[in-house]
């Protein structure tokens, strides 16, 4: 191969000399604000590699890939973005429209952690903008900090920094101080009565607020770190310290305590915080924490004892301001019976400050460790072998806000030498009286969560889990089960997950996983490893070491449901285990994503819709750089594979540009080949063939419930119909139907029907709710009240499309184009004329054999201006229609987006009686033109991409060819495309194996032709496709 062009960023992210010092605590907040040779392709050959993340090797392979299925670059730009996502950050929806900055974000934002200060105002204002905010001000240094020359001082400079920091207003605070944190966290965080059936619902009303509420950092944080800094080099035995027993103040901002040089033992709240030395305990504290309002709690005297308490004492003030800074020492922090603590910020700002490189242990609850609602966060350990172990929404989380766990370390790696082991060096480094102990030295640490936590993101929030080196393992899951989809796999929502609240269409947040060095181990179960979730991007990027990543669904660089996701890993021979898939690099519903490996001989073992996967119009992405890998699926289509939905299809590319690979799957992937699987999965190893072949064994998700169900007691109800009665049933007859509700939802809507026509307008009422799992209930119940009066269900469905009401509007016309209401096609006309409902009004048409619109459809297919959403609607009901447009169909061919070429080519195919004439006489109009049969004539020549598209719907048909569709298919075996002469090829291998006596001469004369022409082929495409033929 040649030499790669490397991203212009030059130094090496995994570089073992670039660690972060705190030096530069500021970096905190920077990081805080990230909201075989190549065929050269003219496309490419020259220009500039705008996407740094990727070498110009790499852009080939995938330009070549996509090009195998007719595809190139920009197809992977189709529009994605279906829905409204409130209050999503611009880079979002950018990543989602082209997924390739996906992995050039997450360098640059790896990158930004690696910078010293003097890149802080420009990456500062870079990253700040990624969460849609602008600087009032320019930005301003806080310059160095002079220690304090008494305690009194101390609280001076806190209450100075504190004031300048961004906060709410009281009103807005005391809103939702009772409401944000059950609300955001999922799970009843506050030990109140409350059942976690009764949480609070998401309203469109309390994001608003939320919204009002949010918080960024901005240039005055800066001084927060750098006053932390600053503590870190005091002399713990100077007389700014107690040296017999730690003392506790009370300020203007709350409680604070300073503590001794030695083993001191806390327990209680703190505002600020602050211990020079020892190896301390601190029991059940709330420390470096805001939370929003009073809160209260025993007053302590100067000597730490309780001195009595009052109704209006609040150890934490007024919950605007938490600081905590413990300045060395292996410490321990049993909090975990503590929510709200070790760095959390709720309506507030907070930081925790760990400094000394000890070997600390970290206990907490839920909402710590780097938390934010509606807040600004920090948690800050600069280094040693840590423990961290906590419950939900922690270890960077975020939401309307910013929340950052950071662990550092302590000067660099212990260097051994490992020609024979390094027990030897280890008990001498252990031994030597000038050596810091080794645990700390060698920096391993460990992160345990029960869910949402090791960087989790919610609507508007930026959420960070860094660390910088050392041989970590990151544990999410095992408490709350995924059910009812699997009642044996646990929900880990972490380690780079971010989720939007697509209930009411809001957008959620940015979280990003960044490890520098080491042998790390990533364990999860649902959600976890670099995975967005509507209209949110979740992250996950490694710079070195050989890693392990093993979880079951839903990760590893994958997008779900409008978003997008990404794993990079920049070095190392690794390691990824799915137990059901999907994801390493697969996407499902309008999503994005990639699984970027840059190194080392890895090994993938994806089970299922893995490896470079587009499901449901998506784009999924997996680039393996070099290295001799093995890829394992279950079964066809398990890896990379493209699964078309909605009358489009969705892309799934797999490059792998070195090494010996290894393919354990039933598909037609194989080293040192190109290939295109239907509707599209792509790909191209660049290499040369393997050695032996290997088998794989996965496992799947939990089976469907037996007999044994227990119904719910209303579903056997035999009194009067009433509205509770009605209610407690329609909420079974919408649940989602997997697990138990298989069984027991269709008993719940036989029920409902039972009622009989009374029960109607029961049902209409709930026709405001246009959800998925509604409409399924509506498809099921209206068919059968019909059968006892058609009439009055229709004249419902009439009087309920007669609204105002958006939700009600839509679910009626979904419901009438699913059931093929083919009375109420006068109403679904009406419904043209609103812009938010015109393209399903389109669609519903097709759906129910109305012809009211036909003078319009065919106008939208001859408008270039037409919106490519409301195009391909068009294309698919004038099919569905027959309408006389395959003229403009076989023009459309040639649109800009894939989306539209698939759909067109699709109902070409579904409806070949109606237009196949027309596209075999363009094929053959085509043929006798490029070949020089006939005259050139550049006005009559249609392009590449349309001939491609016709020749590769002649490989889905089964009917045997003419003779004349033969004839024209071998003057094609010559192209000068490559594209061309590979699809022409596949037709030869598919008709040579039928029956078709009446073109045998044709098919011989074919078979001649290729045979003479493979002998001067060198392109991996046409030549995969012609050895799969023999």
């Amino acid at each position: 191969m040649h030499q790669s062009t490397l991203h212009p960023y030059r130094t090496p992210p995994h570089s073992a000399n670039t660690i972060l010092r705190l030096s530069g605590l500021s970096l905190l907040l920077l990081c805080c604000l990230a909201t075989g040779v190549l065929p050269a392709r003219a496309e490419l050959e020259g220009s500039e590699n705008n996407y740094g993340a990727y070498t110009l090797d790499e852009l080939n392979a995938l330009e070549q890939a996509l090009n195998a299925g007719n595809m190139t670059l920009a197809d992977l730009q189709f529009d994605k973005d279906y829905a409204k996502g409130h209050g999503c950050f611009p880079i979002i929806r950018e990543m989602m429209a082209d997924p390739l900055q996906i992995a050039q974000w997450m360098d640059k934002l790896a990158a930004a952690g690696r910078l010293d200060s003097s890149g802080m105002q420009r990456m500062l204002i870079n990253a700040d903008s990624l969460a849609n905010t602008e600087h009032n001000s320019d930005w301003v240094s806080p310059g160095p900090i002079t220690p304090p020359a008494s305690r009194e001082e101390i609280i001076a400079k806190l209450l100075s920094v504190a004031s300048a920091l961004p906060q709410q207003p009281d009103e807005l605070r005391e809103q939702l101080r009772g409401r944000i944190v059950s609300s955001m966290a999922w799970h009843d965080i506050e030990n109140s009565s409350t059942e976690d059936s009764e949480l609070p619902e998401p309203t469109t009303e309390l994001y608003e607020l939320l919204i009002q509420a949010e918080l960024r950092p901005d240039y005055h944080s800066d001084s927060l770190y750098a006053f932390a800094a600053m503590l870190s080099r005091l002399d713990p035995h100077s007389e700014l310290f107690p040296q017999d027993h730690y003392v506790v103040m009370q300020t203007p901002l709350g409680q604070m305590a300073i503590g001794t040089p030695y083993d001191d033992h806390y327990s209680g709240d703190f505002a600020i915080l602050i211990d020079p030395a020892g190896n301390d305990t601190y029991t059940n504290c709330r420390i470096g924490a805001a939370f929003g309002s009073r809160s209260y709690g025993p007053r302590l005297g100067p000597d730490g004892e309780p001195s009595g308490a009052s109704a209006d004492f609040s150890p934490l003030g007024d919950g605007r301001f938490g600081f905590f800074a413990d300045l060395s020492g292996d410490d321990l922090y049993d909090c975990g019976d503590t929510d709200i603590t070790l760095g959390a910020a709720v309506l507030g700002n907070a930081a925790f400050f760990d400094f000394g490189g000890g070997d600390d242990r970290y206990y907490a609850g839920s909402i710590s460790l780097g938390a934010a609602m509606c807040g600004i966060a920090s948690f800050y350990d600069d280094g040693g072998s840590d423990t961290y172990s906590s419950k939900v929404f922690s270890q960077g989380a975020a939401a309307f806000g910013t929340g950052i766990m950071y662990d550092d370390a302590q000067g660099e790696t212990p260097a051994f030498d490992i020609a024979e082991g390094n027990e030897k060096e280890i008990d001498a480094f252990e031994r030597s009286a000038d050596s810091p102990d080794i645990l700390s030295a060698v920096d391993n640490d460990t992160y345990s969560a029960w869910s949402e936590s090791q960087a989790f993101a919610r609507t508007r929030g930026v959420a960070l889990c860094i660390n910088t080196r050392g041989n970590e393992v990151y544990e999410a899951g095992g408490v709350y089960l995924h059910a009812p989809l699997f009642g044996d796999r646990y929900q880990s929502f972490s380690q780079g997950f971010a989720i939007g609240e697509r209930d009411i269409d809001y957008a959620g947040g940015i979280a990003m996983l960044i490890d520098y060095e080491g042998n790390d181990r990533y364990l999860g179960d649902i959600y976890n490893q670099g995975v967005g979730y509507w209209y949110s991007g979740g992250f996950l990027w490694d710079g070195a070491g050989n890693d392990l990543y093993e979880m079951t669904q839903y990760g590893q660089g994958s997008g779900i449901h409008l978003a997008v996701g990404g794993l990079v890993d920049v070095a190392g021979s690794d390691t990824y285990v799915m137990h059901s898939g999907l994801g390493q690099g697969g996407s499902h519903d309008f999503a994005a994503s990639i699984l970027h490996d840059r190194g080392g001989d890895d090994r993938y073992f994806g089970n299922t819709s893995c490896n470079g996967t587009g499901l449901t119009n998506s784009v999924g992405i997996h680039i393996d750089r070099s290295g001799n890998d093995t890829y394992a699926s279950r079964k066809d289509g398990g890896l990379n594979a493209g699964r078309p939905a909605r009358n489009s299809a969705s892309i799934g590319v797999l490059v792998d540009l070195a090494g010996t690979d290894s393919y354990l799957a039933d598909g037609n992937q194989a080293d040192s080949s190109m290939w295109s699987n239907s509707r599209y999965g792509v790909g191209w190893d660049i290499a040369p063939p393997p050695d032996a072949a290997e088998t794989a064994s996965t496992s799947g998700p939990n089976q469907p419930p037996g007999e044994d169900v227990e119904m719910p007691v209303i579903i056997a109800y035999e009194g009067e119909l009433t509205q509770e009665v009605f209610d407690e049933l329609w909420a079974i007859a919408i649940r989602w139907e997997v697990g138990e509700n298989v069984a027991i939802v269709p008993e719940s809507r036989k029920r409902i029907v039972a009622f009989g026509m009374p029960v109607l307008p029961y049902v209409v009422a709930e026709m405001d709710d246009d959800y998925s799992l509604a409409v399924r209930a509506f498809n099921d119940i209206y068919p059968q009240l019909m059968e006892l009066d058609r009439p009055a269900v229709l004249s419902a469905l009439r009087d309920a499309a007669d609204t105002d009401v958006f939700t009600q509007r839509n679910c009626v016309l979904r419901v009438i184009g699913d059931l093929k209401l083919s009375d109420l096609g006068d109403v679904v006309t009406e419904f043209l004329e609103d812009p938010q409902l015109r393209r399903r009004a389109i669609q519903v048409l097709g759906m129910i054999g109305s012809h009211a619109a036909d003078a319009e459809l065919l106008a939208m297919l001859a408008d270039p201006a037409t919106d490519e959403k409301d195009l391909q609607a068009a294309v698919v009901s004038a099919a569905a229609l027959e309408l006389d447009c395959g003229s403009a169909f076989l023009g459309l061919l040639d649109h800009q987006h894939v989306s539209v070429r698939d759909c067109v080519s699709g109902q070409l195919r579904a409806h070949w009686e109606q237009y196949g004439g027309e596209c075999l006489a363009m094929l053959g109009k085509q043929a006798l033109l490029r070949s020089g049969s006939i005259p050139p004539d550049r006005s009559q020549l249609a392009s590449t991409t349309q001939l491609r598209c016709v020749l590769r719907m002649l490989q889905t048909l089964e009917d045997p060819p003419s003779t004349d569709t033969v004839e024209s298919v071998i003057l094609l075996i010559g192209d000068k495309d490559w594209g061309v002469r590979g699809d022409s090829t596949a037709l030869h291998n598919k008709w040579q194996d039928q029956d078709n006596p009446d073109a045998a001469e044709a098919l011989a004369q074919m078979k001649r032709n290729l045979d003479m022409m493979i002998v001067h082929e060198h392109n991996p495409y046409v030549l995969n496709v012609w050895q799969q033929g023999q």
